[in-house]
């Protein structure tokens, strides 16, 4: 999609080239091989496995926004009740991202521990960092500018079914015809908990706070 929403031709030569992808990033994210990008994931640095194994006594490990981008591609389960932490600060440095759990429609049952770090810079339009949360996301902040042009949009989560607790966020959010904007979450039937929200959220129907 071209600027202000209009639409221009690309030939299928010119989807295999870097160039075409604009702000992608080909150094840490993203490689084209033979044909059309794909996620970088299959270098020496990639072929390590994440620590942990879901379990409440070994989480998983999330260390780097290549960690982030497998479990956005749910090569780590979304459901299952896994248990997941957050090891130190990630800085994400592209917005070609989606919702964890959106590529299957999946919602998060397990727990996910911040432990008091912060995803900076989480930005993009394909929502939050969590589709929908039924489980627990806790301990975590999320700085950033994330938009969505349909359906629910929040930071966290853009539908939140469980628990949220001792979150934060700071993130502009902006709901392009989406259902409901909030700013720690879009739509909420849980529960949040000792969190706050910062940021500012704009919204062309109804606003959820």
């Amino acid at each position: 999609t071209g600027i202000d929403g209009v639409g221009f031709g690309v030939s299928s030569q010119n989807l295999k080239q870097k160039g075409t992808y604009y702000q992608w990033d080909f150094d840490h994210v993203w490689e084209i091989r033979d044909s059309y990008p794909e996620l970088n994931i299959r270098g020496e640095k990639e072929k390590e496995e994440i620590e942990g194994s879901g379990t409440k006594e070994e989480p998983y490990e999330i260390k780097t926004e290549r960690d982030l981008y497998r479990w956005y591609m749910e090569e780590l389960p979304v459901d299952g009740q896994k248990y997941y932490v957050l090891k130190n600060d990630i800085e994400m440095s592209t917005d070609k991202r989606v919702a964890i759990g959106s590529v299957s429609g999946t919602e998060f049952n397990g727990v996910f521990d911040g432990q008091g770090h912060t995803i900076k810079n989480l930005k993009g339009n394909n929502g939050g960092l969590f589709y929908k949360n039924s489980g627990t996301i806790k301990n975590l902040k999320v700085t950033g500018s994330i938009s969505k042009t349909y359906d629910n949009v929040g930071s966290i989560a853009d539908r939140n079914n469980g628990t949220i607790q001792y979150c934060g966020t700071e993130a502009e959010v902006e709901g392009k015809g989406s259902n409901y904007t909030g700013d720690l979450v879009g739509v909420n039937s849980g529960k949040i908990l000792d969190s706050y929200a910062r940021g500012n959220v704009t919204g062309e129907q109804a606003y959820y706070t």
